[in-house]
């Protein structure tokens, strides 16, 4: 991001504040994500990537990675995020918080997190000293140095180009000085001695300006189907290229950058198998490597020992001749054999064979030396078979740490930076004839279904119960649509928890609905008044449980009502039987049995906990 990207994002967030920490996320050893609690847009993630980038998202994001700096941003849960602002048109972003915190976000050099208390450094992804400033615990914090003129000032131009000229010269960002010759119809390789320094400058204060007053147009630029960047305004100087406008700068660099740091979540989350996948490759290596040495070693005790044997006679006199200390008739008898002798003696006989030392006692008969060579080389032999089979095994040790690694890569994917549908935060299906119906999944999400969706034509449901969803059918439904809905609305109700087989339904337009109750009737806090109430009597309990393709390559593993017939329904679960947790295992053998891929393999109980209304049987 350059520092007009900053700006912007600066003057879009001012929208979401003030905002609560929920929690605080590390993705990857570069980033902090806070969770955010906003009054305009509910729970929002704050994204601080030192990388390059920051941005609101509505993914959700998991820690892969424990860090300093996520250690010590867990002091900003429960505090407010109250301001945040720009240091000196560079790209430095400073956010403050309600506990006398701050977190600075600095994309100078490798990138910076920096926590302050007050003025001074608690805690920072990346510790320096330098000449200027030092960013160390304890030290008071001191801004970079701003890196040229400010755009007001005239300066002279020293380069080869213009465009090399300007950006030494100025402290703006190179993309809007290009900009800003674009605009002027001026070549960013054109002499630096010609231009017109006010007239180029004016231009960057102007378009400063355009985003200083929120009159954003976000966008990305795609070359060949592929975002290639983004900018808060349209530059003229893409005008050859496609745009696709955004509803925020946010949405943008989300959508510009949430896969690659999906990709860095991914294979963080696998650093260590894949380095557990070298350590056992190379012991397996060190495994072969020992038992072709002792192959080669009993190979060659038995082919001497075979050679004393074959020349029984000729070594015994050999072996005799050495007794008698006729040393060097010995020697000369053992280099005829092909050995060449080491050392000899009346009680010791040491000699070489293909680079390898034999040891024998000259005291001993020929049939008996040749006996403990054999037995030797089984020992050996035996030996190098068991290295071979520890090499074995660590090999297949690599391969399944190699295959974990693939699912988790996968699974690391698909949690780290969970990308939903704005829906997907509800419990949720579609019906046979293509309407989406939501439900709450506690009273504070009923009550915002019911607050900002429901509308007249659509139609809310509630199964006669008390502890039950809020559940709204996103459009006129005909008659079976509405009979799965309410079984939705049923099936997650307290009828479930209880075991019942049924229950009664009601239902009504929503603009038979409110959030108060008429004069002289009460509400309970939370709950939604139906003033009209049409009864679905005895609706049965059941979910359908399977996989659901919201889009290609984009799979969830979801439930519907039973009443809905799907050919992607893995399961059926009916009230009463196991606890969630057993449902649960089970539930995992059948979805992976039913698909055999890397999404299905890196599915967890605890993906599949949150979709088990209570005790279930299944049944299908």
């Amino acid at each position: 991001m350059s520092a007009l990207d900053i700006l912007a994002f600066t003057i879009e967030i001012q929208s979401l504040l003030p905002a609560r920490v929920n929690g605080v996320h590390a993705p990857h050893e570069r980033a902090v994500v806070l969770e955010l609690y906003t009054y305009t847009k509910g729970q929002v993630s704050l994204v601080l990537d030192a990388s390059g980038f920051c941005f609101v998202s509505q993914s959700r994001f998991k820690t892969i990675t424990k860090t300093k700096i996520l250690e010590g941003c867990a002091e900003l849960k429960g505090a407010w995020l109250k301001r945040v602002y720009q240091l000196d048109f560079d790209r430095v972003a400073v956010f403050e918080f309600s506990n006398e915190m701050s977190l600075v976000y600095e994309l100078l050099a490798k990138g910076n997190l920096i926590l302050l208390k007050k003025t001074r450094v608690i805690s920072a992804l990346e510790y320096v000293k330098v000449k200027e400033r030092a960013i160390q615990p304890g030290e008071e914090y001191k801004p970079p140095p701003v890196r040229g003129a400010s755009l007001e000032q005239a300066v002279e131009l020293k380069g080869k180009s213009a465009i090399q000229a300007l950006s030494h010269a100025y402290n703006a960002p190179l993309e809007l000085l290009e900009e800003a010759l674009f605009r002027l119809g001026i070549s960013t390789s054109s002499d630096p001695t010609s231009l017109d320094i006010k007239a180029v400058t004016q231009v960057c204060l102007q378009i400063i300006e355009e985003v200083k007053s929120a009159k954003l147009a976000p966008n990305l630029v795609y070359a060949k189907d592929a975002p290639i960047d983004f900018h808060p305004i349209v530059f003229q100087k893409d005008a050859g290229f496609s745009l696709k406008f955004c509803q925020s700068f946010s949405e943008a660099i989300a959508e510009y950058y949430e896969h690659e740091m999906s990709e860095k979540a991914s294979q963080q989350a696998v650093r260590h198998l894949l380095e557990k996948v070298e350590r056992t490759l190379s012991s397996a290596k060190k495994s072969r490597e020992l038992s072709q040495t002792y192959f080669l070693k009993a190979k060659l005790l038995r082919e001497v020992a075979q050679k004393l044997v074959t020349n029984h006679d000729f070594v015994r006199i050999a072996l005799l001749s050495l007794q008698e200390k006729k040393v060097d008739e010995a020697v000369g008898a053992f280099k005829a054999l092909g050995f060449e002798v080491v050392e000899a003696n009346p009680v010791k006989l040491v000699f070489k064979a293909d680079g390898e030392t034999f040891e024998l006692d000259p005291r001993l008969k020929v049939f008996q030396s040749a006996s403990e060579f054999f037995e030797s080389a089984k020992q050996l032999e035996r030996k190098a078979q068991e290295a071979l089979r520890a090499a074995q095994k660590l090999e297949e040790e690599a391969e399944k740490l190699r295959q974990e690694s693939n699912i988790e890569i996968v699974r690391s994917q698909r949690t780290a930076v969970v990308k939903k549908r704005w829906f997907e935060k509800y419990r949720w299906f579609f019906t046979s004839e293509g309407l989406l119906v939501i439900a709450g999944r506690d009273a504070s999400q009923n009550q915002a279904i019911a607050r900002k969706l429901a509308k007249p034509g659509y139609t809310a449901l509630h199964a006669d119960i008390q502890g039950a969803p809020f559940t709204l059918i996103l459009g006129k439904p005909n008659e079976h649509s509405l009979l799965e809905a309410a079984q939705f609305a049923a099936s997650y109700s307290k009828a479930w928890e209880v075991g019942a087989s049924s229950v009664d339904v009601f239902y009504a337009d929503c603009s038979k609905i409110s959030l108060s109750a008429p004069s002289g009737e009460f509400l309970p806090k939370g709950g939604i008044m139906f003033h009209e109430k049409n009864y679905i009597r005895g609706v049965p309990l059941g979910l359908s449980l399977g996989f659901v393709e919201l889009a290609p390559n984009e799979v969830r593993v979801s439930t519907w009502p039973s009443l809905k017939r799907s050919s992607e329904e893995v399961a059926r679960l009916e009230p009463n039987g196991l606890d969630k947790n057993s449902v649960a295992k089970k539930l995992l053998k059948l979805l992976q049995a039913a698909r055999d891929d890397l999404f299905t393999r890196s599915l967890r109980v605890d993906d599949l906990l949150p979709l088990i209304p209570g005790r279930s049987k299944i049944v299908n």
